[in-house]
């Protein structure tokens, strides 16, 4: 199993700095086919954490993805311009996918893995090409940050350095169950604003280093 990798401050902002541009221009190349980024928006290394469901959880959440995205809901994300619209749109699908779980695989879903899922989906479903190219630059800089345990890695020592906020404490083995209320959740979601922010990136850019650049 890889080994997550940790940075102090001052090299995490280098990094951010000098790989951020060009990992975004890569990953966020829009793409047509919506189920393949619908598959590949979560992994099998996320469902493994889903034990002794009625139904796979593959199977559940991509059947949900397939029915919650219309065109509407679809042409309703690009028109998004600010990060309150943003929040409340995720918002209102992390409560119907919740839903959608608890009936589907008769578990309810924790908080962590609900966030997890959702900000992994959209992280690859703002690649669609019906979201135009201008819409998808705004949005970029909106997306909150999928949180597991290679970010929680990458952002432990800045988290814990005070230099961004109140200091805040991860363990070493912080994986996604270790957000379970709304306001840690906004906590960590903030110290990541506020490190990608002062490498001039958004925050996604944290997830990209983290998670798409080592694997």
């Amino acid at each position: 199993m890889k080994v997550p990798d940790e940075y102090e401050p001052v090299q995490l902002i280098a990094l951010l700095r000098s790989q951020g541009p060009q990992l975004r221009t890569h990953y966020f190349r829009p793409q047509s086919d919506l189920s393949y980024l619908i598959k590949c928006s979560v992994r099998g290394n996320t469902f493994r954490a889903f034990a002794h469901l009625a139904l796979k959880p593959s199977e559940i959440f991509r059947e949900w993805t397939h029915r919650y995205f219309t065109n509407k809901r679809i042409a309703d994300l690009s028109t998004i311009t600010r990060q309150p619209q943003y929040d409340q749109f995720l918002e209102a699908a992390v409560v119907d996918l919740t839903q959608a779980w608890s009936k589907r695989s008769g578990q309810q879903l924790k908080f962590g893995a609900s966030r997890k899922l959702t900000n992994l989906l959209f992280k690859s479903l703002i690649r669609f090409v019906a979201i135009p190219d201008s819409a998808r630059q705004v949005l970029i800089p909106l997306l909150h940050v999928p949180h597991d345990r290679f970010c929680f890695a990458t952002i432990r020592r800045s988290a814990n350095s005070g230099q961004f906020g109140a200091s805040l404490r991860i363990p070493k083995n912080a994986s996604m169950g270790f957000i379970t209320s709304a306001p840690q959740y906004d906590a960590i979601q903030e110290l990541m604003r506020r490190i990608s922010t002062a490498a001039d990136e958004p925050a996604i850019t944290v997830d990209l280093v983290a998670w798409d650049s080592t694997h």
